[in-house]
Formats: C-alpha cells, sequence, structure tokens
C-alpha cells in the first residue's frame, strides 16, 4: 500500500514538472492579438453600463465567442485592466484543460507524458493558449467533453453533462459544434430510453436556448454580425476553399507537428475500430472540411488548435499497448517534428519575431504568423518593459471628432472608448456594411474583407439623418436601423426582426453583388481608400 502510494506521488510530481515547463513556455509565449480587442471593446462597454455593443450607439453583435466575453467581463468588471486579465484567465484556462487530460483522461503517466509533449510542441496549440481570444476556453470544454464521452458506460447522467457542455461550447463558439455533433448523435443511439433522453437534451440545451432567444431579441439576429461580416462576401466559393488548402499547407510547413497528429487522430480510430472514437474523429473531419470551406484564417493555426486538443486526447488517452522502445520512438518522433520547424515554440521569447522581414511572417495569401507579427507589440515580455503601444495624433483627432474609420479596428478601438463612433472598414462591426458584397481581390485577407461605405453612408453615421444616396440601399439601412437603434420593444422592431430574418429585403441590395452594380461598388471603394489615405 505504501508503495502504491509513493508511487502515485512520483507520478504526480512528474505530471506536474511537465505541466510546469508548458506553463512556462505559455508565460514566454503570451501574447494578445488585435482581434481580441474587438471582443474587448464590448466587455468595456458592458462593464461601463453601455450595454453588449460594439459602437454604443448599435446594437451590434461584433464578437463570435459570447461565452469568452461574459467570463472575461466578470473578471474585467473587478479589474479594470483587460491585457493581464486575459492573459492570467488563458494560463489558467489551459493549464485547467491539460490537468484534465494529464490527471482524469489518460490512464496511464507514459500516456499523459507523450500527449503533453505533443502540446509542448504543437505552435498553434502554444500560440493560442492566450492570444485573448476563445481558444482556451474552448480547450477546457473539449477536455470536460471527452472526459465523460469517454467512459465505457451509457448513462442518462453523463448525457445530460454532454449535452450541457457542448450547449456551452456552441456559446463559445457556434463552430466548434462540428465537433461535438458526430459524438452526440453517436451517445444519443446508445441509450435505450428515448423519451427520457430528449427531455435531457432539451435541458442540457438551454445555454443556446437562453443565448438564441437574447441574441434575436437584443441583437435582432441569432448569429453575430461578424458571421454576414466574413460569410456573405459574394467571393467566389473555391477561391476560398484554394485559400483554406493553402491554409494547411502552410501549417505542414510551419508547424508539422500539428497536422500530423490530427491526421493521426483521423485514421487509428478506424484501424483500431473503435466506433466511439471514430465519431470523434468524424467531427473533426467535419470541422477540417468547414475550415477549408471558409477559407481559413489569416493568422496561420488559429483554427487548429481545438482539432488539435482533441486529437491529442483520442491518441494519447491511452498507449499503454505499446513496448517501453515503441514509447520512446514515438517521443523521439514528437520531439523531432517540434523543433525541426525555423523558430520553435518552446526557444520563444522576448525577442520572438526579431530580425524578420515581412515576407516571414505573410507566408502566401495572407495567411501569417500573428504572433511573430505581432509579438514585439502585444508580447506579454515586451508589455512588461514597455506598455502597451499608444496611438497618438490619431487617437487624438478620433476623440475630437467622435469619428474614427477603421481598418484594424481592435486595439485603437478599445482605446478609442465608448465616446467615439468607429467604421469598420472590414464589416465585423458594422451591420449595413456586413451586409453588402465585400470588394473582390486577389489579395483579401480571409475574415477581413473590404466594403464600400456607399456615397452618403458616412454622412448618415455623423448626423444621424440618412443621407445615402442610393434609394434601395437607404431603404434597407431605414429598415436595418430599427432592429440595431430603436426601442428595444418597439412592435416595429420585433416586425422588422423577422422580415431581415426570412430574408425579405434581400432584393434591396442583391443587385450589388453582380455586375454591373458590383463593378459601380467596387469603384467606390477604391476612390473610398484613396481619400482614407
Amino acid at each position: 500500500m505504501l508503495l502504491l502510494q509513493k508511487n502515485k506521488t512520483r507520478e504526480i510530481i512528474l505530471l506536474g514538472l511537465i505541466l510546469s515547463i508548458i506553463a512556462i513556455v505559455i508565460i514566454r509565449s503570451a501574447w494578445v492579438c488585435d482581434d481580441a480587442f474587438i471582443t474587448f471593446r464590448t466587455v468595456d462597454n458592458f462593464t461601463n453600463g453601455y450595454g453588449l455593443r460594439w459602437n454604443v450607439s448599435e446594437r451590434v453583435q461584433a464578437y463570435t465567442n459570447p461565452l469568452w466575453m461574459l467570463l472575461c467581463s466578470s473578471i474585467y468588471f473587478f479589474t479594470k485592466e483587460i491585457y493581464f486579465t486575459s492573459i492570467i484567465a488563458s494560463i489558467c484556462l489551459t493549464l485547467i484543460a491539460l490537468s484534465i487530460f494529464a490527471f482524469n483522461i489518460s490512464n496511464s503517466i507514459p500516456s499523459s507524458v507523450l500527449g503533453l509533449t505533443a502540446i509542448l510542441f504543437s505552435k498553434a496549440f502554444i500560440d493560442y493558449s492566450t492570444s485573448g481570444m476563445e481558444n482556451p476556453l474552448t480547450h477546457v470544454l473539449i477536455a470536460l467533453f471527452l472526459l465523460l464521452y469517454l467512459k465505457k458506460d451509457f448513462t442518462t447522467k453523463n448525457y445530460f453533462f454532454l449535452i450541457l457542455i457542448a450547449s456551452f461550447a456552441f456559446v463559445n463558439r457556434m463552430d466548434t459544434s462540428l465537433l461535438y455533433i458526430p459524438a452526440i448523435i453517436f451517445y444519443t443511439a446508445n441509450l435505450k430510453n428515448y423519451s427520457k433522453s430528449i427531455k435531457l437534451f432539451l435541458a442540457g440545451s438551454l445555454p443556446i436556448i437562453i443565448w438564441e432567444s437574447f441574441s434575436i431579441f437584443y441583437y435582432g439576429f441569432p448569429f453575430p454580425n461578424t458571421a454576414f461580416g466574413k460569410l456573405n462576401t459574394g467571393i467566389d466559393g473555391m477561391k476560398l476553399v484554394h485559400h483554406g488548402l493553402l491554409y494547411l499547407q502552410k501549417s505542414i510547413t510551419f508547424d508539422p507537428l500539428t497536422l500530423v497528429i490530427i491526421t493521426c487522430a483521423i485514421l487509428l480510430p478506424a484501424f483500431k475500430k473503435d466506433l466511439r472514437k471514430i465519431m470523434v474523429s468524424i467531427g473533426i473531419l467535419l470541422y477540417l472540411f468547414y475550415i477549408i470551406r471558409i477559407g481559413g484564417c489569416y493568422m496561420s493555426g488559429r483554427y487548429l488548435s481545438a482539432p488539435f486538443f482533441c486529437s491529442i486526447i483520442i491518441i494519447f488517452s491511452s498507449v499503454a499497448r505499446f513496448s517501453s522502445k515503441g514509447k520512446i520512438i514515438i517521443l523521439s518522433i514528437l520531439m523531432i517534428l517540434g523543433l525541426i520547424v525555423p523558430y520553435p515554440t518552446i526557444f520563444s521569447g522576448k525577442d520572438y519575431g526579431v530580425g524578420r522581414d515581412w515576407s516571414f511572417y505573410h507566408f502566401q495569401k495572407n495567411i501569417v504568423d500573428d504572433r511573430g507579427r505581432m509579438y514585439q507589440k502585444y508580447g506579454l515580455l515586451k508589455v512588461m518593459k514597455n506598455g502597451l503601444p499608444s496611438f497618438g495624433y490619431e487617437m487624438e483627432k478620433a476623440r475630437k471628432d467622435s469619428f474614427a474609420f477603421g481598418g484594424a479596428i481592435g486595439h485603437f478601438s478599445f482605446d478609442a472608448g465608448p465616446g467615439v463612433h468607429v467604421l469598420d472598414g472590414y464589416a465585423l462591426a458594422d451591420p449595413l456594411l456586413a451586409r453588402l458584397p465585400a470588394v473582390e481581390t486577389e489579395d483579401f485577407w480571409v475574415g477581413h474583407y473590404g466594403r464600400c461605405a456607399p456615397p452618403g453612408y458616412v454622412e448618415t453615421l455623423k448626423t444621424g439623418i440618412n443621407k445615402i444616396i442610393d434609394r434601395e440601399i437607404a431603404e434597407y439601412y431605414d429598415k436595418l436601423s430599427i432592429i440595431v437603434k430603436g426601442s428595444i420593444t418597439d412592435n416595429r422592431r420585433l416586425t422588422e426582426i423577422w422580415n431581415f430574418n426570412i430574408g425579405k429585403y434581400e432584393n434591396l441590395v442583391k443587385p450589388l453583388f453582380k455586375s454591373p452594380k458590383k463593378e459601380w461598388y467596387r469603384i467606390q471603394l477604391e476612390q473610398q481608400r484613396t481619400s482614407w489615405n
């Protein structure tokens, strides 16, 4: 008995040591990306009494991660500081997720060691263990879900909590639901009491029901404004698919370990005929197809951390059948894959990104190593020494005019505060531009598609009087304004919410997606860009 206790203590110490090493690497790599401040601006407005708004004059959901936003808000309410708050919260969540895997899911020390080693060398996972985005919370929810899902017995109690966790994952970020759906279908099919399972499914889905009801009532739509801005572009779908494949290709080049692990997690359950894990593999595949379909992301690796962590759990939840020699070989392969990249994450420090020109970050088609590109401004070790960058004259002008044009709308808009209305040229935070076509170029940034502010729109925002010249767009904006600016309980508003969600007014903007009006629209944007510069 005493020997078993000593062995258990040694195991805990060993895993604690590895987790400590990972924590040190994450701290040395910690940063916050500019896009995170898009969510943080809503956090700041919310905690200061302006509501869940980005520009305080409009009810617009400019964030994609409601659960993460609410978590940040609950902490920011007390700290009144967002940079260190988000980093500390992210690191804590990451360590919770890794501890669940190492101590609760994995059934052996070798399994935990190998899985944690793979995580240590994954650029995608380490980069987005901080960054200010929702990834760390996504990782915790994945760990909790798979902890219950991989248990042998199919019980109604576990089923309820599986649905509940998946529902919170949906609220945290909608598209990650693809990772959960096949596993939930499989678990549902294996429950004998179908009438009870339906009741439990509805009860577990309460977070989705509550959030979606609120979203439709408050914002007027079930999806965030960013969904319209990113998916309603008019850009040819095959171009986006091509870009999505490039996104994976660049990961192979600069972070091969991550995609190797994901590929193994897709293939190994099929070889072992483990149906339970095959369902998780199908979820990973669905998510990868989704990434390809939307064109990936301009941030290399950002969308791969979630399927990677799922893959780690699927592969390394048990490697007990491997011999000691086999485990050493696996460990060696993991370390080699993690070290053969140009700049291994494990060696990151305060000089990360120094001495590398733009061509290093700008891999191809605007897929960038965003941490490398931004670390010297927003890296933890740099900010602790130099503080966050400021915007000088540009900020003074914005506050004087109470209006600004935004390109990179994150940190600048957050610092501008609630008194400045920022017109987002990429439409992530603007309700009208998000519903107009992107101006297609060969050099687009996925997720950030330039829009044209219709002639008269800027004057409309500044004066509050509709001065849009194009008659159809002006009419469309009048209807939309009732939703985003009108009294929240106005019966006309509720009617327009219904009308917009059934597509009643699409005929007013559809011509912009087709020639020749699309060409006119493109020329307007080019002229607009020239005037802004």
